[in-house]
């Protein structure tokens, strides 16, 4: 078996009262082919499986004012990372 391949989409907007959430959708495949030859005869057995799981988390406008700036802090390292690797 190998390890299967995982990719995600997520989706940042607000609710009615414009309170931030994001939706988020997992998946993971995982594909894997066997050959088995006895004497002339070979036998072929293939398996996929897909998996997948969302969810949504929210917060108040007043909780994400608490939490800006560390949550900044936390992503600005991935954030800087990201554009200095953009083909320009």
């Amino acid at each position: 078996m190998t390890e299967p391949t995982k990719f995600q989409f997520s989706h940042i907007d607000a609710d009615s009262s414009g309170n931030p959430r994001i939706s988020a959708l997992c998946f993971g495949i995982l594909a894997d082919h066997t050959v088995t030859q006895v004497l002339f005869f070979k036998f072929s057995q293939d398996h996929v499986a897909l998996e997948s799981a969302s969810t949504t988390l929210s917060m108040t406008r007043q909780q994400l004012d608490a939490v800006r700036d560390s949550i900044a802090a936390r992503v600005r390292p991935f954030v800087v990372e990201f554009v200095q690797n953009l083909d320009i």
